[in-house]
């Protein structure tokens, strides 16, 4: 997945050089004048909101980098390019309906997808290192699951919590019946010694259930792990709990991601009771 991001940031800064008619452009001659013009583009006609912005200039920050580090060029032309505003509050949870009537659905008409799911909602993780698990990964013994470095999004092996609730799924799968080196959810879903393909095919099948129930087109696969988050935040109401659940390396990636699901109000001021006269 990351491959494919890169390719398309490549992708789109290439077509706008060509555009500019810089088609033998060598990496000295690009400059801050035209890191600043691209970023303009990027805004102005392409329309990025703040976040896709800043993902795209933070990759482009990392290519030209690399550069220096290669001492291809003596300086990055991006490294002056200031972040933007981003919205907040664009990720979606299902509501309270939608979460029932979704699970009641999926274990009727496809099992092991309700079972992916409950591991996005329990564990918080994501879609393309769900198909990467093996059953070997879940350590009962400890009560967790390791999420391999290879298999991790930031390449760095970490360990998340096995709740009660996801116990009891695990307990059902019966996952002893098969070798340990399997994949959890293998072709099929089914567990199974060949790693699911495409990922992007598991969130077109779950797509057709969110049709079938009339579900808001802004809400996805991805939003059982929004779901997940804001019912376990309800529960505990603790960020650093939750923050070494998600695997994030810093409370305050955690609590952005709460205020963009609307979590966090602040229930002290809420509570008190002052009186004027």
């Amino acid at each position: 997945k990351s491959y494919s991001t890169y390719t398309d940031v490549k992708n789109i800064l290439q077509r706008w050089l060509k555009r500019k008619n810089y088609k033998t452009l060598i990496p000295v001659s690009f400059t801050s004048k035209l890191a600043r013009e691209y970023a303009d583009y990027l805004l102005s006609e392409r329309q990025y909101s703040g976040k896709t912005f800043n993902h795209m200039i933070g990759i482009l920050k990392t290519f030209f980098n690399m550069m220096v580090e290669r001492e291809l060029i003596s300086d990055n032309p991006f490294k002056r390019i200031k972040k933007v505003p981003q919205d907040i509050g664009k990720n979606h949870a299902f509501t309270w309906e939608e979460k029932t009537a979704l699970i009641k659905l999926l274990k009727e008409r496809n099992r092991w997808l309700y079972y992916f799911v409950s591991f996005m909602y329990h564990g918080f993780i994501r879609r393309n290192e769900l198909i990467q698990l093996r059953i070997s990964d879940i350590k009962t013994e400890s009560n967790t699951i390791v999420i391999r470095s290879e298999v991790s999004k930031n390449r760095k092996q970490e360990g998340i919590s096995i709740t009660e609730g996801l116990k009891e799924v695990i307990c059902e799968m019966r996952l002893d019946r098969y070798p340990s080196d399997w994949y959890i959810f293998g072709i099929g879903l089914n567990p199974g010694p060949r790693k699911y393909a495409k990922g992007d095919s598991i969130t077109i099948i779950h797509k057709e259930f969110l049709k079938e129930l009339n579900i808001p087109p802004e809400k996805t696969l991805y939003s059982w792990k929004h779901t997940g988050v804001c019912d376990y935040f309800n529960l505990i109401k603790d960020p650093y709990a939750l923050m070494r659940q998600l695997r994030h390396h810093d409370l305050t990636m955690t609590m952005i991601y709460l205020k963009s699901l609307g979590l966090t109000p602040n229930d002290q001021i809420i509570n008190a009771r002052l009186y004027y006269s």
